[in-house]
């Protein structure tokens, strides 16, 4: 049952920050336009800020730089400031540069696809440290009662070879 709840919390929150948030970035890195492109991503901050999430660190236990929300907030401030600051009057190469630029900030081009660069688990963030105990409490849990219900099965069946045997 915990688990359940873990997993339908996940979820949710999963499909509320790719919603608010992950899908706009998405639009902000394939935009054709510098309005369309500042737009999308001036969308994705206020969700971010609405939502408290400027700074912090998603990992638990091993603090890894791919999961510092600080870095990965400031980098889109960055990005923002830069799309606001464009000229009016910048020439198509300009634009496409910058187009570019923000692309390769918002969107990671791996071999099998391109993805969004976002905090791993930033969706549950501020909740990953109680979320992390509550996935755990249910794994040990279910291995606890698999235990429990296969010694209860290793004995019956003990049981019933013996019995077997006495009947020979």
């Amino acid at each position: 049952m915990v688990f359940v709840v873990w997993a339908i919390i996940r979820i949710v929150s999963y499909v509320q920050f790719n919603l608010g948030c992950g899908q706009y970035l998405q639009r902000a890195a394939t935009a054709n336009s510098i309005s369309l492109a500042s737009s999308n991503l001036d969308t994705a901050i206020k969700y971010l800020e609405d939502h408290n999430l400027t700074s912090g660190q998603v990992s638990i236990i091993l603090k890894q730089p791919k999961n510092d929300i600080t870095y990965w907030y400031s980098n889109l401030k960055s990005a923002q400031t830069e799309l606001k600051n464009m000229k009016p009057d910048a020439t198509q190469l300009e634009v496409s540069n910058e187009l570019m630029k923000i692309k390769e900030t918002l969107v990671s081009t791996t071999s099998s696809g391109e993805s969004l660069i976002v905090p791993d688990g930033i969706e549950i963030y501020p909740h990953n440290v109680s979320l992390f105990w509550m996935c755990l409490i249910s794994g040990v849990l279910s291995v606890a009662s698999w235990i429990w219900f296969a010694r209860t099965e290793i004995r019956e069946r003990i049981a019933y070879r013996l019995s077997q045997k006495k009947l020979r």
